[in-house]
């Protein structure tokens, strides 16, 4: 494998990985037994370039610090 095609190959695996990064998240959840993490499939992060504030209100995870910043 020459430079250019171990190049190639790094960037194909880093784009894969980013890829498979951003079409999921992983939520917190309260049950009974305590906290769990939900994975959810989502391509939103993947699709978007810019990423809304109602979407992030939609997320477990954030609603918290989203309404602080409102009041």
């Amino acid at each position: 494998m020459n430079l250019n095609e171990h190049k190639r190959e790094t960037e194909d695996s880093f784009y894969q990985r980013l890829t498979k990064e951003l079409s999921f998240y992983i939520e917190k959840v309260k049950t009974k037994e305590g906290l769990t993490n939900l994975t959810v499939n989502d391509p939103y992060f993947l699709l978007n370039d810019t990423w809304s504030i109602e979407k992030l209100a939609t997320i477990e995870n954030f609603k918290d610090a989203i309404a602080k910043k409102k009041i």
